[in-house]
């Protein structure tokens, strides 16, 4: 399924709601959950370890590790606003996702703070909840420090850290030791394995 200008713009409008990011990967976890891995996709399968996702959720370790594309378990894009970093999870038949958008203006090597309304945001979760960062005290609910971003060689890495949340707040966690290394292509958005992308 493509994502229409049209649907792009609500899309952009729901930015600060928590589950916004993870609306582009439900359909992929919801296969992933059925199936165990998407064909082509079993978790491990054939990936490279230069590229990684990995954060510790609530002190439980999470590694991407479903192959997105030419054996990298993380991607990341760009449009003229914003870059998309996204990774899959699946143990067994449990899937997760794990989801960040940078402002594309974000210093390098410069702690951020993540704030939706600047488009900075973090997003995990299942096929049935959904966590985010949803700034309400000191306007942030994590930091991040972007360590590389060449369009020129396809490489973006950094480090993250933060306090997410259900949309109704009953319920938190929390994200530390994060850090990622991941293919770059700051001309579009990566896709997930469900088929869904987004354009401008």
């Amino acid at each position: 399924m493509m994502f229409t200008n049209l649907m792009f713009t609500k899309l952009q409008r729901l930015r600060s709601s928590l589950p916004f990011l993870l609306l582009f990967l439900l359909p992929c976890l919801q296969n992933c959950k059925k199936s165990g891995g998407s064909s082509g996709n079993a978790p491990g399968a054939g990936l490279d370890t230069a590229y990684y996702l990995t954060a510790d959720i609530n002190g439980k370790s999470w590694a991407a590790n479903v192959n997105l594309q030419n054996g990298a378990a993380v991607l990341a894009g760009g449009s003229s606003t914003y870059i998309a970093v996204v990774g899959l999870q699946v143990v067994g038949k449990d899937s997760t996702a794990l989801e960040m958008i940078f402002n594309k203006a974000a210093n390098l090597n410069t702690e951020s703070y993540f704030n939706p309304a600047y488009y900075n945001a973090l997003a995990y979760g299942n096929s049935t909840t959904a966590y985010g960062t949803q700034p309400t005290v000191n306007n942030s609910d994590g930091s991040f420090v972007l360590t590389q971003l060449d369009g020129v060689k396809g490489i973006m890495a950094g480090t993250f850290n933060a306090t997410i949340k259900t949309k109704d707040l009953s319920q938190i966690l929390s994200v530390t030791n994060g850090k990622f290394k991941c293919p770059y292509d700051p001309n579009g958005i990566p896709s997930s394995p469900g088929g869904i992308s987004i354009k401008e």
